[in-house]
């Protein structure tokens, strides 16, 4: 081993070239377990500890920050950053990455050779106008996995496949539909739908016993809430009572059995090796772009023993992970040892003595001082047995560690030779008939050879047999019956890092062997290069390195004997002095005991009386909480399963029954109104605790508006919930609206008065001048004009009035913009009397679904509340300032309202939203505006609203104030 470092070193410096900076840019962020596999993938290959490479890594975290300015100011920031350093290769993971350097590579870093990896739906054409790009393609294996499902579980007669219903999702089962058509007929294949993730666990958890779960990609549910992959295998492949297969290596978790799955490592790996490429000096246009080869079979230990899998049944070179020896398998030896031991002491204890001489104190104290000289030595027996039993597994442990090890290091060098070969040829630039000559000859460490073939498998050159020269063996095949050459060709062509084994003649032992083979193309000659390594010659020096294992094995167990005799026989002389001690501690402890009986009736006493206490404060506990429950306003009802099983005072007149014990049994329904049922059954099922709107029927079938909340006890099915009426709060409501609308009268009637003012003057001027005979037809067109003006202003006012007043009832489609537009006319004298500067940054193309005018009211609720800080704080007239934001994420609009007003107190600032919430006089509102806002945006377009206090700078000045942020889903 020594020599083969030294010769590997000795290597490295003679061929080693000019420091090389590489840039590994990851799309995502560090921590994310594809992430990390990838990266770790790429250090394998690139060996930068050994190379004289120098990697910078940057992760540009796309999957929390994906917009148009984000990547502007990341190019931005990697120009500055790398404009001093130049680098010779640049490696891209996934498809962000990979579009940013189309889009931004030449500016930032020039033509820098590019080699990728994970970047879905690939195809030649993305590369298509741009130069140095090489690299692997991402395809999911469906066809390979649900062919090996077949093959572990013949009895399948379904296969459920889930996909979630983001982008990917849908482009993934969108190919899974047309890849897997072929198995029609053969098996029904199911898709999942858009889910919630609790209906999802509701539906693996139904599936039949002869169906098979195949997991696609999946990130989000129904409602849009992301899972981490250790949340969907915690929360939803791990519960599954079917197998469970995925695609992707990082799904792979206790109760996932596998696949041919896409891993990071391995796509990290073959970038790499894409990109080592590159530096031996090969062009990236002539190394081909690997879309097969880079998935692997990988499989869970756990979960075959749990589905009893046949590990024979898996496909060739398959890894399998989580394998574990079993406790008993250990020690079971051991623990039987032990086990006869004890049974013989306990059938020596039962024919040494009898009923009579159990009730002699001697034959006890003899059992305490003679038991142990034969318990404790056996025990240590049994310990020196395990650890000699275990020191043996050790040593085969180590051997088998050790083999791989030496194939291992066999492989590396082989893969280096052919490598270092490759790059020879290559720099050569020689004819084929002198390249072949030298490969012929060539010879490297343990006498390998080379070996060169075509595409078509004629040999071109072999350094160990002459007489295969110009001779074809594409159709050789091993004693497996596969056509191993043309694997090998194949691998080759796809710049694979895999090894091909198959049997073949060992020149030194003359022996038919196992041989592993690495291969490498060289597209300038259109051949490929070849080496392999020799089961015998890995058991040579395997079989030599165990002859060293063997000698410190021996001497190990010689002292391991030597210790054990020594701690024999201390054992011995501690076992007499601690049989002493118990046989005084025995006595002892008997003239103890006689006292202690004495004391247990005291005891009992005690804890009858401690008992009897408890019990009386948890009736007197209870009795309070009944007590507070009865001095509660609202009606509080007490279920389980739905029945009611308690109420309280408040619920007993609310709803006008004689006494709780007419209510208790009833289902919650019998107190709901029809309308309502729905969303009173949902929130039972779903055990949801959010407060909600409906309508309630009292005894006499009279209904009437209430708030309802439920609370389940400890995600049991009993439940607390709370019924409110808010008849009264309708009717404030009410006012408010029309109190709003008389508000917005009051801002029409300001915005009348100019145009009926140029309109009266206009009709003057032409009825003077026309009787002092000073009215030209000019002029009289340009008065006629004025009043014509104003007046399509006056009708466009009543029209902008007419829409907001009318309401809306039925949810339609609408430009928020418009909307945004809209409100603004509306409010346009208040704007201006109030002297507030409103500044717009609005995205011009977000379209809604929803209440337009019920929008505009939650603006013009936020307006007024901006506008009475401005006067309550007493802000300087020409720095009142609204700022109006509005911008589309991925599925939800944003709007931000945000002033310059001095900020909302933070002892308040938490119960804004709660109905008659107010700082005002109650001659000046009645604390419902902020709360209806928060009703129309929650509960009529479901959305969310918040507020926060923020400080923030200006044209270069500082000011502090409030911020609400309303989402709404699009259309």
């Amino acid at each position: 081993m020594k020599k083969l470092v030294f010769v590997l070193l000795l290597i490295n410096c003679v061929f080693a070239n000019d420091t090389k900076h590489i840039l590994l840019l990851n799309s995502y962020h560090q921590g994310m377990t594809w992430v990390d596999n990838l990266t770790k993938g790429v250090h394998d290959i690139l060996n930068i500890e050994k190379n004289n490479y120098i990697i910078h890594i940057e992760n540009m975290d796309t999957k929390r920050h994906n917009t148009k300015e984000y990547y502007k100011s990341v190019a931005h920031l990697y120009k500055n950053k790398y404009k001093n350093i130049k680098l010779d290769l640049i490696l891209s993971s996934d498809n962000n990455a990979f579009d940013f350097l189309r889009k931004y590579r030449n500016d930032i870093f020039g033509d820098v050779p590019v080699s990728f990896s994970g970047v879905n739906n690939f195809s030649r054409s993305m590369i298509a106008g741009h130069t140095n790009y090489t690299g692997v393609a991402e395809n999911f294996s469906d066809v390979s996995t649900v062919n090996t499902i077949l093959k572990l579980h013949p009895n399948t007669k379904k296969i459920y496949i889930l996909n979630d219903y983001l982008k990917t999702g849908r482009a993934w089962e969108a190919s899974m539909r047309k890849n897997l058509e072929i198995f029609k007929g053969k098996v029904e294949i199911q898709y999942s739908k858009n889910q919630t993730l609790k209906e999802l666990q509701n539906t693996v958890k139904s599936l039949e016993k002869d169906t098979v779960l195949l997991m696609g990609v999946f990130f989000a549910d129904k409602n849009k809430e992301y899972l981490t992959y250790e949340k969907i295998g915690k929360s939803l492949l791990d519960q599954s009572l079917v197998p469970v297969y995925c695609l992707l290596n990082f799904n792979i978790s206790n109760g996932v059995i596998g696949g041919d799955v896409i891993s990071g490592y391995h796509q990290g790996a073959m970038m790499a090796k894409l990109g080592l490429s590159i530096l031996q000096g090969i062009n990236p246009a002539d190394i081909e772009i690997v879309e097969d080869g880079a998935n692997k079979f990988i499989f869970n230990d756990k979960a075959l023993k749990k589905f009893k899998i046949d590990k024979t049944l898996l496909p060739k070179n398959s890894i399998i992970i989580n394998e574990k020896e079993s406790f008993y398998h250990k020690y079971g030896l051991s623990i039987i040892i032990f086990l006869v031991v004890f049974a013989i002491l306990v059938m020596m204890f039962l024919l040494f003595y009898n009923k009579k001489s159990l009730n002699s104190e001697k034959s006890i104290l003899r059992l305490i001082v003679y038991a142990p000289l034969i318990f404790i030595p056996s025990i240590i027996a049994i310990l020196i047995y395990t650890i000699l039993s275990n020191n043996n597994e050790v040593f085969k442990n180590n051997i088998k560690e050790l083999g791989k090890s030496i194939l291992i290091n066999q492989k590396q060098l082989t893969m280096f030779e052919v490598e270092k070969l490759s790059q020879e040829i290559i720099d050569r630039d020689d004819t084929l008939e002198n390249i072949l000559n030298y490969i012929n000859l060539k010879k490297y460490s343990n006498n390998g050879y080379f070996f060169a073939i075509n595409k078509k498998g004629l040999v071109l050159a072999h350094g160990a047999k002459k007489d295969l020269i110009d001779k074809n063996v594409y159709n050789y095949k091993d004693n497996s019956k596969e056509y191993y050459i043309r694997t090998l060709i194949k691998n080759a062509m796809n710049n694979s890092l895999e090894f091909v084994d198959y049997e073949w003649e060992n020149p030194e032992t003359k022996q038919v062997e196992t041989k592993y083979t690495y291969a490498k193309y060289i597209p300038k000659y259109e051949m490929i290069i070849s080496s392999g390594v020799y089961v015998g010659n890995i058991e040579k020096e395997l079989s030599e390195r165990i002859k060293e294992l063997n000698d410190k094995n021996e001497d190990q167990i010689n002292m391991i004997l030597f210790i054990s005799f020594a701690v024999l026989v201390l054992s011995l002389i501690v076992t007499f002095v601690l049989s002493n001690i118990i046989k005084k501690i025995f006595q002892n402890y008997s003239k103890e005991l006689d006292s202690k009986n004495k004391n247990l009736e005291e005891v009992n006493e005690t804890l009858e009386k401690r008992v009897h206490e408890r019990t009386q404060n948890l009736e007197n506990e209870r009795n309070k909480i009944k007590t507070f429950l009865d001095a509660t306003m609202e009606a509080i009802f007490i279920s389980k399963n739905g029945i009611c099983v308690d109420v309280n005072k408040s619920a007993v007149e609310i709803f006008g029954y004689d006494s709780k014990e007419n209510m208790i049994g009833k289902k919650l329904l019998d107190f709901v109104s029809p309308e309502s049922h729905n969303i009173v059954q949902q929130k039972l099922k779903d055990h949801d605790s959010k407060p909600y709107e409906g309508i309630v029927s009292k005894n006499d079938k009279s209904k009437f508006t209430a708030y309802i909340r439920g609370l389940n006890v400890d995600n049991t099915d009993l439940r607390i919930s709370s019924v409110i009426d808010i008849t009264h709060l309708k009717q404030l409501e009410s006012q408010s609206k029309h109190a709003a609308m008389g508000e917005m009268i009051g801002n029409i009637a300001h915005q009348w008065r100019q145009p009926l003012s140029v309109i009266s003057s206009a009709s003057t001027g032409i009825l003077i001048k026309k009787e002092y005979g000073l009215l030209d037809d000019s002029e009289l067109e340009s008065l006629c004009s004025q009043i014509d003006e104003n007046a399509q202003y006056l009708s466009q006012t009543i029209d902008d009035f007419r829409d907001f007043i009318k309401g809306d009832t039925k949810p339609v489609s609408f430009n928020l913009k418009n909307d945004t537009d809209s409100f603004i006319k509306l409010m346009e004298s208040n704007i201006k009397n109030n002297h507030i500067h409103i500044i717009l940054d609005i995205q011009e193309d977000i379209e809604l679904k929803g209440f337009p005018n019920e929008l505009i009211q939650c603006f013009i609720n936020i307006f007024n509340n901006s506008k009475d800080a401005f006067h309550q704080n007493e802000i300087n007239e020409d720095e009142r300032f609204i700022f109006i934001t509005q911008k589309m994420t991925e599925n939800t609009a944003m709007i931000s309202f945000k002033d310059n007003a001095g900020g909302i107190p933070e002892d308040i600032i938490a119960k804004i939203f709660e109905p008659y919430f107010t700082t005002k006089h109650e001659s000046q509102g009645t604390g419902l505006g902020l709360h209806m806002s928060y009703n129309l945006i929650v509960n009529h377009m479901q959305g969310t609203i918040e507020v926060f206090n923020h400080k923030y700078e200006y044209k270069d000045k500082k000011y502090k104030g409030a911020e609400f942020i309303i989402t709404l889903p699009l259309s």
